[in-house]
């Protein structure tokens, strides 16, 4: 798509036949670079002290042993909605860049410090101490060299259309929703509907704050799902405010009450229940949602919540908070669609061992003919693990499942919304699996502007699950970034895989998991140190699969580029390198979008459409972002 037709707030509708652009790849050099070098600036003392006050929980271990508990857990209520028009809501035509909240997931360490300890594990993945082994797979990427159209069919494509572009804020996070008629976007604190042609609906987009009665209030963070079995809309933002100069920490959301966005919503009061509240930087929410009927007053399924939880003392500036956990919040969505007040029940302080893990990402059911017998929840090792943040390497996954009571007046261990009826909390139980990759702090991504080694470039976070993690059949879908190990130039890559949680069915707990499959993928592979990170995956009603993710290299700006693979295609593999949905054409900040997002779309029962947006560097130099969709609808589609 030609970029002189992206205005903002304008989409522009082509057809992904004519836009998508083949990646061409080469086997990546053997040339040896020399590794970046610590830039001067922060000792190593120093930065080892940065990490000490900004994770004091934090442990060499690179992955979890021991029991996985809650440190506390309880229930608590939240009063009724307010109804609000979309409609009454005026179109957002003026962007102010905001003074508040983070530049990216909050780390504990300032600026320099990130950078530096940046520089430093760019180091150590170089050298080959840390970080994912190559890809097994690089002849994918070395055999492509010619446009995809004149290879094997892949994924049909079928639309794709410009979405929201820079609005005031840096970076870009997203949510992306998909109903009968409409794909919601929701990117920094700016709402907007779209039709599934691509034409942007009278009025937006429209301000979040705004809509959700707190004009000036800072919002973060967006998430959206759209409930297939219900035909309703939730969106869940974060926000932050000053109280007396010390940060209130909070999530506010809202439901849309039919399957149209643009009308009416049930808006909820910024939640800031414990361990929320004043003194927390509540950051990075994670969302999840599903539609098995748990009976009396969770008829319709449940809605989690997850938060990541930072101390203050003040407010919410970088060297100025610690870690402190995470929390699960456990929602009935019978309530929230007709706008009542509801009881919830929550888990604070999730450990292994004792040691806190951090970005839970619960399910989100894909199908309305999914139904599990329990909630599932998965996380990778981050903040306080591998010496911090995976400075010094991590391995593995932790899978969590809430069920129901075994003990007390309601005995019902496939019902976790049992309190809601006077029983007994939810019960927590917990796995942890080895990951075949071993994974660390990914290096930034090089672009044409700035290499990795050198600076600021295009900044990949953590090796955290930034994308939601998706259901079906059974399985569990997700991605994290890492540093690869070895490559001479540190390079950043996604670690996706495909998970089977195994339950004892007389009691709905989690006994084992299975991992059926998982790769770094093309990690190592690409030309020109090329980087591919946040990726997130959408499977279909077959449990074939599309993947979105974010590409650079010395030679290519930040484009948004997407692969898929059949079911029945052989284990761990991709069906490609993948396909440029839209390319890069100038430079862009170190700041980037922290994840990217995927919704299906079960509108006709014999077609899975799989929805993907992500971000990409247009020539204005600021950011944009791209909406497509895909499916497999032929025998040819591999």
């Amino acid at each position: 798509m030609s970029d002189k037709s992206n205005k903002k707030g304008v989409p522009f509708l082509a057809s992904l036949g004519v836009v998508a652009v083949a990646m061409f790849l080469t086997s990546f050099s053997a040339t040896q670079v020399k590794p970046p070098v610590k830039q001067a600036g922060v000792s190593d003392s120093a930065l080892e002290a940065a990490l000490r006050r900004a994770l004091p929980g934090a442990v060499a271990a690179h992955t979890g042993s021991g029991v996985g508990r809650a440190a506390r857990e309880g229930m608590g209520s939240v009063p009724a909605a307010r109804p609000v028009n979309m409609s009454d809501i005026p179109q957002k035509t003026n962007w102010l860049r905001s003074a508040e909240g983070p530049d990216r997931p909050i780390s504990g360490l300032t600026e320099e410090e990130y950078q530096a300890l940046k520089r430093l594990v760019a180091k150590r993945e170089a050298a080959g101490e840390i970080g994912a082994k190559p890809s097994h797979f690089l002849p994918l990427a070395s055999s492509v060299s010619r446009p995809r159209a004149a290879g094997p069919s892949s994924v049909g494509a079928s639309t794709g259309f410009f979405g929201q572009s820079e609005n005031g804020l840096d970076p870009p996070d997203m949510a992306l929703a998909v109903s009968e008629n409409f794909v919601l976007q929701v990117v920094n604190s700016d709402i907007a509907v779209y039709s599934k042609g691509g034409t942007l609906q009278p009025g937006f987009p429209k301000d979040i704050p705004t809509f959700l009665g707190q004009p000036g209030v800072f919002m973060f963070d967006p998430r959206a799902f759209y409930d297939w079995a219900n035909h309703r809309f939730f969106v869940l933002m974060d926000t932050w405010t000053t109280v007396g100069g010390v940060n209130q920490g909070g999530v506010v959301w809202a439901a849309s009450q039919t399957e149209d966005p643009r009308e009416g919503w049930y808006v909820y009061s910024t939640f800031t229940g414990a361990p929320l509240g004043s003194g927390v930087c509540g950051d990075f929410p994670q969302l999840g949602h599903d539609t098995t009927n748990w009976g009396q007053y969770a008829t319709k399924g449940g809605i989690y919540i997850g938060v990541n939880l930072w101390l203050t003392s003040s407010t919410c500036t970088p060297g100025n908070y610690s870690f402190q956990g995470n929390v699960i919040f456990i929602i009935p969505k019978d309530a929230i669609y007709s706008g009542l007040g509801f009881g919830y029940w929550y888990f604070d302080g999730l450990n292994i061992g004792g040691t806190v893990v951090d970005t839970l990402q619960p399910d989100n059911v894909t199908d309305r003919a999914d139904k599990p017998s329990a909630i599932f929840l998965v996380n990778s090792y981050n903040y306080d693990w591998g010496g911090g943040v995976c400075s010094s390497g991590c391995n593995g996954l932790a899978v969590w499942t809430i069920s129901g009571p075994t003990a007390g007046s309601v005995i019902a261990p496939n019902n976790p919304f049992a309190f809601l009826q006077g029983g007994n909390g939810p019960i927590l139980s917990e796995v942890g699996i080895s990951t075949t990759h071993n994974y660390s702090l990914p290096p930034y991504a090089s672009a044409p502007n700035c290499t990795a080694g050198s600076g600021p470039c295009v900044d990949t976070d953590y090796p955290f699950i930034s994308g939601q993690v998706k259901y079906h059949a059974g399985e569990l879908f997700g991605s994290l970034n890492t540093g690869v190990s070895g490559t001479s130039t540190a390079v950043a890559g996604p670690i996706w895989f495909d998970i089977h949680p195994v339950m004892n069915n007389n009691n709905s707990q989690l006994t084992a998991v299975e991992e059926r499959q998982e790769d770094c993928f093309l990690c190592g592979g690409w030309a020109n140190n090329g980087s591919a990170y946040y990726a997130t995956l959408q499977p279909d009603q077959e449990n074939n699969v599309v993947m979105v993710f974010d590409y650079s290299t010395d030679v290519a700006y930040p484009g948004t580029v997407y692969t898929s693979r059949r079911v029945t295609y052989g284990d761990n593999l991709m069906n490609g390198a993948g396909t440029y949905l839209e390319g890069g054409a100038n430079a862009v900040s170190g700041r980037w979008g922290d994840y990217s997002a995927t919704a299906p779309d079960f509108t006709i029962a014999t077609q899975g459409l799989l929805w993907f947006s992500a971000q990409y560097a247009p020539s204005s130099g600021s950011w944009g972002t791209v909406i497509g969709a895909a499916q497999y609808s032929t025998a040819g589609d591999q």
